[in-house]
């Protein structure tokens, strides 16, 4: 896949979006247990951002986004969610189609 740019509502369709938005989560797990050596060691998630590279006029950004947040909520569970936002954007780098930032707190599983 080269750069080019990976629209939902456009290139790629909801059901695309919300898988796109299932990898950003595992690729953000692996991170995590690299820096921690183990899963079990958060505590909690803060904070997640969600932007989806979506066309003009889309609307179902958190859908989307929910890809994400349904696998988190299925390992760690609802008390260990705090927060959380889905936006729309009209482009991200390297044309990914989902983004996330998250905060959590870790320690003393």
């Amino acid at each position: 896949m080269g750069l080019e740019a990976r629209q939902v509502g456009s290139e790629l369709s909801i059901e695309e979006g919300v898988a796109a938005a299932e990898l950003t989560a595992l690729n953000l797990l692996a991170t995590i247990e690299c820096e921690l050596g183990d899963l079990d060691q958060v505590a909690c998630w803060l904070k997640i951002n969600g932007y989806v590279n979506a066309v003009p006029g889309f609307t179902e950004q958190a859908r989307v986004v929910n890809g994400f947040s349904d696998l988190i909520l299925g390992l760690y569970g609802i008390d260990k969610l705090s927060a959380r936002t889905s936006v729309g954007v009209p482009d991200l780098p390297f044309g990914m189609p989902v983004e996330v930032d998250a905060v959590i707190a870790w320690g003393g599983a």
